[in-house]
């Protein structure tokens, strides 16, 4: 892929905005085509694809990326992408934007606290605000939730895109699940749709059920998010907002550590990164993913996936060797029910029916894809 460093100077109202962005060229365009818009926003990063519009699924031609926080205003932001698209003799028809929070189609907003900017007439309230993004851009918008979308996005993956870490017995059409802790944990369930062929995607709020506590260690952990950072809500133990960080901040208060001075990590990835370092971090490590793991099992239990559980988001696609070792399997389907919590031989013998596979690639972003194929679908209304 060539990549390419682009600064954009636009005059709003007498004022200059800049607009940086870093743009990759995944294929040339052709200016005949049809075109979408999708763009896929987290709290740290901001992805816009431009996608071919095709009968098959939208193919990705341009794709621009930045920090979330680098950017001042989103509507600008984006009416900066959209004029160097047309200057490439493009026409975008649609704008399809996938967040994390609440999505009101009626208020055209996704609001999340974590999210930079303000949206208008809302003073205190953040997040994306459509209205504005339609004013500036003059493009008709899309908007949802962000593991809808990723759950959506599953459906365009190729074999190449996905490690099958248990082959299972795959129904077909059967349910499928998306799981996926990152900045924060989403859970999304596809059902398939016979009137449109296609499967059918539904976020689900896993983030905000409560954790359980199996051990003391565990119930002492329980105590210590309620006591530091207010919640004990799953989204907290498995998102990267608290998560991996937490878990390390918590066993220094569990665990002697003589020889391995305590760091103060801002990044819960640099936690993964230094494991092999530091016994601090493997141990949290290897606490958060005991915790991860029953997250998944659980969610497995609950929805009944006979078409697959898929592992996604940027714990596991920056962390694959975790998932891909044959450790990670056993403890998840193949454990003694007699230490884990009273589950049975039947339950056992479930799980390990389950096509289990990780979304791997970190350049690879199904909520984008997700974005786009909801894009495509709404485009002959627009």
């Amino acid at each position: 892929m060539k990549q390419i460093r682009i600064i954009v100077v636009l005059t709003l109202v007498s004022a200059s905005i800049f607009a940086t962005f870093t743009k990759k060229v995944i294929h040339p365009i052709n200016a005949s085509k049809q075109f979408v818009l999708a763009c896929d926003i987290s709290v740290n990063s901001t992805k816009v694809g431009l996608f071919e519009v095709s009968s098959d699924k939208p193919k990705l031609v341009l794709e621009y990326a930045d920090k979330t926080k680098e950017i001042k205003s989103l509507p600008n932001y984006i009416e900066s992408v959209l004029k160097d698209i047309e200057a490439q003799k493009a026409h975008v028809s649609v704008i399809s934007i996938a967040g994390p929070g609440v999505v009101s189609m009626q208020e055209k907003t996704i609001l999340h606290p974590h999210l930079p900017w303000n949206v208008a007439g809302k003073e205190g309230v953040f997040g994306i605000d459509g209205q504005e993004i339609e004013k500036v851009t003059r493009k008709k918008l899309l908007l949802l939730n962000d593991f809808e979308a990723g759950s959506s996005g599953v459906q365009v993956l190729n074999d190449a895109d996905i490690v099958a870490l248990q082959e299972g017995s795959s129904v077909q059409k059967g349910t499928k699940v998306v799981i996926g802790a990152g900045a924060g944990l989403g859970v999304g369930i596809l059902i398939w749709d016979d009137a449109n062929d296609m499967y059918k995607p539904f976020p689900l709020n896993y983030s905000f059920t409560e954790f359980g506590a199996h051990s003391a260690l565990e119930l002492k952990y329980y105590d210590y998010l309620e006591k530091n950072i207010g919640i004990n809500a799953w989204g907290k133990v498995l998102g990267g907002q608290g998560g991996v960080l937490e878990a390390y901040k918590f066993l220094d208060t569990q665990l002697r550590y003589k020889r391995d001075p305590f760091v103060h990590y801002e990044e819960y990835q640099d936690v993964f990164k230094n494991r092999h370092t530091s016994l601090r971090c493997k141990d949290a490590v290897d606490f958060y993913m005991k915790l991860y793991i029953r997250m998944i099992r659980n969610v497995a239990y609950a929805l009944n996936p006979t078409g697959g559980v898929y592992i996604t988001n940027s714990i596991a696609e920056n962390n694959p060797e975790l998932f891909e070792d044959k450790e990670f399997i056993k403890e998840l389907v193949d454990f003694n029910p007699s230490v884990s919590n009273g589950h049975t031989k039947y339950l056992k013998g479930y799980l390990m029916k389950l096509p289990i596979y990780l979304v791997k690639g970190q350049n690879l972003s199904t909520a984008l894809y997700g974005a786009a194929l909801y894009a495509q679908k709404h485009i002959a209304k627009v």
